[in-house]
């Protein structure tokens, strides 16, 4: 791992907030490019505003899932800013309700939110390269002789990388479907991958079942039937 490079002159580098600066600058420049092309907010300021409170509300969410699991809210508040560890299904909750009401207080179409998505992915992917280098969200000890543990963070890259390539393509080509999609897919592989993380300090329950697998397998559950009801709903209208 490298939490941190010394660079000449005295610089410290520390690899996950410069791999997080890295993705929200990529985010914030992706939204704005894609906004301009299907114009869902016509004021700079209103996106810029947005891509400053959606992080914010992502690390709330991150930040408030870590201090209930972790069960220790007896200093919530220093614990809150101060503290370490963040979950990110938290975030990602979180984000998505409040940008979802927000365009409907906003009256936006809601529908065109989707062309932001690939953006979302490759951010969580270049987040994802700092985790890594940080040494943090790591994987269980690995029998194979050349890694000491799994590299489970760069798996959740490549994965991510693909599946947002892919659904960067359908939506290109106007394919429905595309948020189930991703929900589906992220679900299935974090919870796979969780299998391959020594990452207790976000909690084990029930079955030995991490906190994000069985988040995992409610959304998928939840989107599985509104994917299920949504194909079957399109397919009687044709018929």
């Amino acid at each position: 791992m490298l939490p941190s490079v010394n660079l000449p002159g005295g610089f410290l580098i520390h690899s996950y907030p410069f791999f997080l600066g890295i993705s929200l600058a990529f985010f914030f420049k992706y939204s704005l490019k894609n906004n301009r092309k299907v114009n869902l907010f016509s004021s700079r300021l209103e996106v810029t505003f947005l891509l400053i409170v959606l992080p914010l509300i992502a690390f709330t969410g991150g930040r408030l899932f870590f201090q209930l699991i972790d069960g220790d809210l007896s200093n919530l508040l220093n614990d809150f800013f101060y503290g370490g560890g963040l979950v990110f299904y938290g975030g990602y909750i979180c984000s998505i309700i409040f940008i979802y009401f927000y365009c409907r207080l906003r009256n936006k179409a809601i529908g065109k939110l989707i062309s932001f998505l690939p953006g979302v992915i490759f951010a969580h992917a270049i987040g994802r390269v700092g985790c890594f280098l940080a040494g943090c969200c790591h994987g269980n000890y690995c029998p194979l002789y050349f890694l000491d543990r799994w590299p489970t963070q760069l798996f959740e890259v490549g994965f991510l990388f693909v599946l947002g390539l892919k659904l960067k393509k359908r939506i290109e080509d106007n394919k429905n479907n595309n948020f189930f999609i991703y929900v589906l897919a992220y679900s299935v592989f974090r919870f796979l991958n969780e299998f391959l993380r020594g990452d207790e300090i976000r909690g084990i329950w029930h079955l030995g079942l991490s906190t994000s697998q069985i988040v995992s397998l409610v959304l998928f559950v939840l989107f599985g039937l509104a994917y299920l009801k949504e194909t079957f709903s399109t397919n009687s209208s044709e018929t």
